[in-house]
């Protein structure tokens, strides 16, 4: 689903999940041809891949998982009770044709 100029959302299940914040949805992004923001992987992390050939700069795919606002206490499913996780959500801004990535 388009969510801003260049960027879709996913869910992170979509694609090979990894340990990293932001690799899920660079992943994606990579099998899309377009900028990714997901969440499901309860990560958050920014991961680009400049696009280049022959010195001639192509773009950049970003990947954006945005992280959770669960309660911790309630993942009483996880072994010790925590997760590679990070708590926190993001932003898109877009102005000027521009889109601006922010995890808060």
């Amino acid at each position: 689903m388009p969510i801003a100029k260049g960027w879709i959302v996913l869910h992170g299940d979509e694609g090979a999940v990894s340990q990293k914040g932001g690799q899920t949805a660079l992943g994606l992004a990579l099998r899309h041809g377009k900028s990714v923001v997901c969440g499901h992987t309860h990560r958050a992390g920014l991961s680009g891949l400049t696009m280049a050939s022959g010195g001639v700069l192509g773009g950049i795919l970003w990947g954006f998982e945005v992280g959770n606002l669960m309660n911790f206490k309630d993942a009483k499913y996880l072994k010790g009770g925590s997760g590679n996780w990070q708590q926190g959500f993001g932003l898109l801004y877009e102005a000027k044709g521009k889109v601006t990535p922010v995890f808060v």
